[in-house]
Formats: structure tokens, C-alpha cells, sequence
């Protein structure tokens, strides 16, 4: 354990009350400059909550007790950290950008703010900070609005904001909810260099394999309080408290299960050369020649071994209706087995109009 003079973060006894009933627990935890904790637990533990005390953020009916120092500096509801000091990446980046400006607007505003200089100085600035956070595709992004990017860029467009503000500490909920197995291999990349560079890191996760290449020091939480609370490898190879071994047996479950799986001859579910492009003439690709697999025990274990079952999707054909948007029809009663017969041809001279399959087809005699 440092020594407070060394700690970027520094929480003594923290306790956060709703009404009569407390949801953490005397909690005292210290981060070093440059050292990442990480705060795992099952859900409703109490990690979010000590979290957002380093923002001197709290939620609604919440009630905290305690010390939380960032950096020398007192935090509380009434007294948040100064601008730029704590850097925070949601668990869904999506609800921390703007919906309505582009990418490069906003990063340039936030760096005006923080940072005065010309305006070469400014785009400069924002470059770096993009850099830093592992956006290569920098004057691409910058001219996109946050829903023409995916999870992963939005996350790391994030980061980029918070990096562009210089922060001493970087608080991270759930880096990992939605990532594929490459965006989590970046992201862990990103993380471990935040911290090299000298940034304090608080991660809260769920996913130990994430934990045991990001964190120094694991600190585990159940029902309000750290029941555990030491170095990773230690921690991880020889847990001490229940809760923790419990999390370690899931974590080598899931990976057991990972490693048969990959060793299967057949997935349920198989995609080849899938693309996708928008209407609109010119338009980049969005998939371009895609290909995956899917078996179904790697889903939830709720769903493990058992294939989802969908309608049958009909071949293209003049009279089948158009794919609806949003989820699958519930039943296939909608998409029949056999195709639609084609309306026929009216008599000369007349005009007839049916519906089929809810498209209207019609023809008007010469």
C-alpha cells in the first residue's frame, strides 16, 4: 500500500446510506499515480457507487459519508473536483457524447476550455489526444456525428475527450460490456499505457481476464464492503474470500467452455461475403465481405447449448414483403414456406388493385 503522499486517490471510510439501509459499507481504498485498481464484485456490490464518489457525483436518495481525496483535493457532492481533474468513461459511451455535433466539434470546444492557445495549437492538441487514446483514423472520425460510430469508437472517442483534459485520475465502468474479443484486446492495450504514462486508474469490471492484464491491485467488494484486497496475481491465483473464488471458478467455467466450443466442427449459425451498403450513391461500405460463426455455448448460460431459433428467411422473390426493421417476427406464420403466388394479369380495359403480402400491386389495361 503507498503511502498517502504518493496516492493519487485516497477514500477513508466511505459509506453510502438510502434511507435505513447502507449499499457500501466503510470502504477505504488508496491508488498510487500510475497504478490501476480494479473494483470487481457481483452486481449491486456497491462498485459503481464508490466510483462516482471520485466525481463527487451521488445518486438520487444517496447519502455519503467519509473522506474521498483526488490529488490533495477534497471531494464531496458539494465540493466536486476541479474541471478536467477526473476523467470518467461510462459503461455506455453512447450516453456521454452528443448526439447532435460532430466528434471533432465537441473535442475541439473541450480543448478551448481547458486549453489556451491559437487555433493550429487547439487541432494540434486534439490530434495528440486522439492519438493517445488509440483512434487512428483521426480526420475520419472527426467529421462523423457518435451514431456513424461503433461501440468501440465511441468508447475510445471518450477517452480522447477525457485525455484531451489532461486528467490525473480516469474512472472506468464496465470497459468491456458489448466488445468482441479484438476490441477488448485494444482496449486492454489502451488502458495499461494510460497507466504507464502516470494517469491513476480506477476499473470497475466484471471480467477477470480484463482485471489480470489491466489492474495492479484487485480490490473485491460484496454487499457494500472490500472483503479482499491485494495484488493481482496473488489475489486472482490464490482468493482467499468466497465471493472471490467463486469469481475465479466463473472466470475458468467460461474459459473452459470458450476452448471446447472453438474446438467444434460445426456452428450453429455461419456467415459468409456479408455486405451492406447505404442507398445513398457514393456511400463507404459498412460490412464489406464479413464473415463469422456462432455457437450457441457461448451464449448466456440461460441459452447455452441451445440454438435461437429464427423464421425462415424467404430467397428474394418480386412478391415477398420487405424485411421489417427492428427484431424478428414472433411467429413464422408471417413469412410462409412456399412463395407467393404472382398477381395476375387483368383483362384489357379493366384496372384492378390487391394487395399482396401488404404490397399493392396493380395494373392498368392500355
Amino acid at each position: 500500500m503507498s503511502n498517502i503522499a504518493e496516492c493519487a486517490v485516497v477514500v477513508e471510510n466511505l459509506r453510502a446510506t438510502v434511507g435505513e439501509r447502507t449499499i457500501v459499507d466503510d470502504v477505504s481504498l488508496r491508488i498510487a499515480k500510475g497504478e490501476a485498481l480494479a473494483l470487481v464484485g457481483p452486481s449491486g456490490s456497491g462498485k459503481s457507487t464508490t466510483a462516482r464518489a471520485l466525481l463527487g457525483e451521488v445518486g438520487r436518495g444517496i447519502h455519503l459519508d467519509g473522506s474521498v481525496r483526488v490529488v490533495g483535493e477534497r471531494v464531496s457532492p458539494d465540493r466536486q473536483p476541479a474541471a478536467g481533474l477526473v476523467g470518467y468513461v461510462p459503461q455506455h459511451p453512447g450516453a456521454a457524447l452528443t448526439p447532435t455535433r460532430k466528434v471533432g466539434a465537441v473535442l475541439h470546444e473541450v480543448v478551448a476550455r481547458h486549453c489556451r492557445g491559437t487555433r493550429s495549437s487547439t487541432s494540434q492538441h486534439v490530434r495528440e489526444a486522439m492519438l493517445r487514446a488509440q483512434i487512428t483514423e483521426v480526420d475520419e472520425l472527426l467529421d462523423r456525428y457518435p451514431h456513424q460510430l461503433s461501440g468501440g469508437q465511441q468508447q475510445r472517442v471518450v477517452l480522447a475527450q477525457m485525455l484531451a483534459c489532461d486528467p490525473s485520475v480516469i474512472v472506468v465502468d464496465e470497459p468491456t460490456t458489448a466488445q468482441d474479443a479484438s476490441a477488448r484486446q485494444q482496449l486492454v492495450a489502451e488502458l495499461r499505457s494510460l497507466a504507464d504514462s502516470g494517469i491513476a486508474l480506477l476499473v470497475c469490471s466484471h471480467d477477470l481476464t480484463v482485471v489480470s492484464d489491466v489492474a495492479d491491485r484487485v480490490a473485491v467488494m460484496c454487499s457494500g464492503a472490500i472483503v479482499e484486497d491485494g495484488p493481482t496475481d496473488v489475489v486472482l491465483r490464490e482468493p482467499s474470500h468466497q465471493i472471490t473464488r467463486r469469481l475465479v471458478a466463473s472466470r475458468s467455467a467460461t474459459e473452459a467452455t470458450g476452448t471446447a466450443v472453438s474446438s467444434a466442427t460445426e456452428p450453429e449459425l455461419r456467415v459468409r461475403d456479408l455486405e451492406y451498403r447505404h442507398r445513398r450513391r457514393g456511400a463507404r461500405a459498412v460490412l464489406d465481405g464479413s464473415t463469422w460463426s456462432w455457437h450457441a455455448a457461448r451464449a448466456s448460460p440461460s441459452s447455452a447449448g441451445r440454438a435461437v431459433e429464427r423464421p425462415p428467411w424467404p430467397a428474394a422473390s418480386p412478391g415477398w414483403p420487405r424485411r421489417p426493421r427492428g427484431r424478428f417476427p414472433s411467429t413464422a406464420n408471417r413469412y410462409p414456406d412456399t412463395p407467393p403466388t404472382e398477381p395476375t394479369s387483368s383483362s384489357p380495359g379493366s384496372s384492378t388493385s390487391s394487395r399482396t403480402h401488404g404490397h399493392r400491386s396493380s395494373s392498368t389495361g392500355q
